[in-house]
């Protein structure tokens, strides 16, 4: 598992992608919710311990800082995108994930206008033709001005319109699923500081033990891992910038300039340097 820090905090811009043919991703988690919505095909979602397979017509919202990965077992086309909650405040409150089953027809035409928003040209981008019919790349993301209080609304409300024809499918609780999630908001706030589990577990109210047997458990990762995970995607961010190297180091709450390339170079496979020789290229 990994923490996708890009979603993360606030964002005016929207970015969602079609995934065409096949959709692997690894499991990950970040403060955004999730939309998955399946064209056609079928595609297996692991929200936190539970897998889910959803077929053409089926969609999932995945709450904020859950655990979740994708996976094609045969072939599929989908929309995916994560979103930040001013889109919809709703979704925090809906436990591990909420997915449609029910095919009656509100459900129908809350699909209906969701696809002519994002499929059809609605938000002013392209058809979605997997064929490639119309001549346009639609495998590259689409991006969407929510400054724009136009397209905040359509967004918004194709986003509602399917999230109220949603059925809950929260699993029972197995234990304190909420320890990962406090954490990773504090993590959020305080990864550029000298801080360990202690720390954490003191701010949080955890005993030391429980929260990494928490983590652990949760994420598959340990706290110092889910900490360098921020501390270097934060200055992978920097170094893009064109922060100097051991700045962004020591901003990224890195002690030494020795601990941040071995960290970077076992998080990334590469130094910072090759990092940025291969920024210049791109």
């Amino acid at each position: 598992m990994f923490v996708q820090k890009q979603n993360f905090g606030v964002n005016d811009t929207l970015q969602f992608n079609f995934q065409l043919g096949k959709y692997d991703y690894p499991t990950h988690i970040h403060q955004f919710a999730e939309l998955c919505y399946v064209i056609d095909g079928s595609l297996e979602l692991t929200v936190n311990d539970r897998v889910l397979t959803l077929c053409g017509g089926d969609y999932l919202f995945i709450a904020p800082l859950q655990v979740h990965g994708y996976y094609t077992p045969e072939r599929c086309n989908a929309v995916v995108m994560a979103f930040p909650e001013s889109l919809l405040p709703e979704c925090r409150s809906i436990g591990c994930y909420t997915r449609k089953c029910a095919r009656n027809p509100a459900a129908k035409a809350a699909s209906d206008y969701f696809e002519a928003i994002f499929m059809c040209g609605g938000l002013g981008t392209e058809r979605y033709a997997p064929d490639g019919s119309d001549g346009r790349d639609i495998s590259k993301p689409f991006f969407v001005d929510l400054t724009d209080a136009r397209q905040f609304m359509r967004v918004s409300s194709a986003l509602r319109a399917l999230f109220a024809e949603c059925e809950s499918s929260d699993r029972e609780s197995g234990g304190d699923d909420g320890a990962l999630t406090r954490l990773l908001v504090w993590l959020g706030e305080h990864f550029t500081e000298p801080i360990g589990l202690e720390n954490a577990a003191q701010a949080l109210g955890y005993s030391r033990n429980y929260l990494s047997h928490r983590i652990k458990k949760l994420s598959g990762m340990s706290f110092n891992e889910l900490l360098s995970s921020l501390r270097v995607d934060h200055a992978r961010k920097l170094l893009g910038q064109g922060t100097a190297v051991l700045d962004a180091a020591l901003d990224s709450g890195f002690g030494t300039e020795r601990s941040f390339y071995r960290t970077f170079k076992k998080i990334t496979g590469m130094t910072p340097g090759e990092y940025l020789k291969g920024k210049c290229k791109q």
